[in-house]
């Protein structure tokens, strides 16, 4: 993507997410506040001590995109 900050990626998976749960009409995980987590139908996250908050593909979003890009 060409820049360093981890808010530029977040900002465009959180999009492609709010894309893909309109399309299959699925309901993301909501924040306590009630607010969509977006990224919750392509990855889960966690908080390792000392680091920022990490995103880590589901296997079958990860078999589903490997799918896609053989079809190129």
């Amino acid at each position: 993507m060409g820049k360093d900050d981890p808010k530029t990626a977040n900002l465009l998976y959180g999009k492609l997410a709010g894309r893909l749960t309109s399309l299959l009409q699925w309901e993301p995980d909501l924040r306590n506040d009630g607010s969509p987590i977006w990224m919750s139908l392509l990855a889960e996250g966690r908080w390792p001590s000392g680091r920022e908050y990490e995103w880590t593909m589901v296997p079958s979003a990860a078999e589903a995109v490997r799918n896609w890009s053989d079809g190129l």
